[in-house]
């Protein structure tokens, strides 16, 4: 496993910070990515990004919605009911408009 970088300076301003490009980068999936990405933005208390990361990654495949629900229960365990609820429901809003 590579080691971790530390960063002298806040991420947004770090050369190898590219919003974009991190999502390519090497050393995790992009379904990788996008679990810890819906993990980060639901824990921010953020709707608009919580709303339309967990809307990718569903409607992308890259996460089933089986797995998506154990998402949440697992992250309720951690940071409670009301964060927990929060993600549900932006979960099942993103399921509800799925493209068939």
């Amino acid at each position: 496993m590579r080691a971790a970088h530390k960063l002298a300076v806040p991420a947004s301003r770090h050369p190898r910070f590219r919003l974009r490009s991190r999502l390519a980068a090497p050393g995790l999936t992009l379904r990788e990515r996008r679990i810890i990405t819906v993990a980060c933005v639901a824990l921010d208390d953020s709707p608009v990004p919580l709303q339309s990361h967990v809307t990718a990654a569903l409607h992308s495949g890259d996460i089933a919605k089986e797995e998506m629900d154990e998402i949440v229960l697992h992250f309720a365990a951690y940071y409670g009911f009301a964060k927990g609820e929060a993600l549900a429901d932006a979960v099942e809003r993103a399921w509800s408009k799925r493209p068939d």
